[in-house]
């Protein structure tokens, strides 16, 4: 789960196309779990706020869009809730573009939304204990977003 803010310029070239730049900051939680022999680091969390900017192009069909486009990582931060507990270090590395496509509706001044955004490459994890770091290649790493806006 996670939370996004942003503000949105829609740019229609007629009326069926729009271009859509934005500037948001989001803010993901990620969940990972290492496997031990005596079973001693739990289920660890990293929480990564990021700067990003969507830009998006679409078609308006009536009230619906269709859109998609790359989503550039402009800034990254993050902190984990196991370097306190364990001596634990994790980085969480999911790349600096990502591809999203959606389909939204207009009603008045307002839009919805739904989202589905994932990053090029696999993302990937530093794990460091003391004195020892491995990279950890994860599965995947997408996004679901529902998004309300209104425009002035």
């Amino acid at each position: 789960m996670g939370y996004q803010l942003g503000v949105v310029l829609r740019l229609s070239i007629p009326r069926v196309l729009h271009i859509q730049p934005e500037i948001n900051v989001t803010s993901r939680d990620y969940s990972f779990g290492l496997d031990t022999p005596d079973g001693y680091f739990p289920t660890g969390r990293i929480s990564v706020k990021r700067l990003e900017m969507p830009v998006t192009a679409g078609f308006n069909i009536g009230p619906l869009r269709l859109f998609g486009g790359p989503v550039f990582v402009l800034n990254q931060s993050q902190e984990s809730n196991v370097k306190d507990r364990f001596g634990m270090d994790v980085t969480f590395d999911d790349g600096d573009i990502a591809l999203m496509a959606g389909v939204g509706i207009d009603a008045a001044r307002f839009f919805f939304d739904i989202r589905y955004t994932t990053f090029r490459n696999k993302p990937s994890a530093l794990y460091s204990v003391y004195n020892t770091t491995q990279k950890v290649q994860a599965e995947r790493d997408f996004t679901i977003q529902y998004t309300v806006g209104f425009f002035f």
